[in-house]
């Protein structure tokens, strides 16, 4: 895996506190990893490191979702939040040439929210460099 350890820390720690804020009664948040390969067409495959984070919380109604990595977007009281800590995990992700997405519905039983920033890998690091 070749990603800087600070940033990715940075991303799974505003992951994870924006998922500790969306269950004020608790509940249960989940860190999985995989391995993902994808074979292409000329001759060299990408692998690479997904991180999904998945949280029991209240869910995220579809325009949150929206704005969720929106710098300064917050639905929180004013005061309570700075809105930056997605924005910043979104911008860490982009910067390394991977995708951050979020999957949310707050209808499920129970609702559910997951996050996955996949991590970079070495064909990603070349391809960037121009190699």
């Amino acid at each position: 895996m070749f990603a800087d350890p600070n940033q990715l820390e940075q991303v799974l720690l505003n992951i994870a506190v924006n998922a500790r804020d969306a269950m004020p009664t608790g509940g249960t948040l989940t860190t999985t990893t995989a391995i993902r390969r994808r074979d292409r067409s000329d001759s060299r495959s990408a692998s690479w490191v997904n991180i999904r984070i998945h949280d029991t919380g209240q869910g995220m109604p579809a325009d949150v979702k929206a704005r969720a990595f929106e710098p300064f977007f917050t639905t929180k009281p004013r005061g309570a939040g700075t809105g930056l800590g997605l924005a910043t995990a979104y911008g860490i992700v982009a910067q390394n040439g991977d995708e951050i997405a979020i999957e949310s519905d707050p209808a499920s039983a129970p609702p559910s929210r997951s996050c996955s920033p996949p991590a970079l890998s070495r064909h990603r690091r070349e391809r960037r460099r121009g190699t």
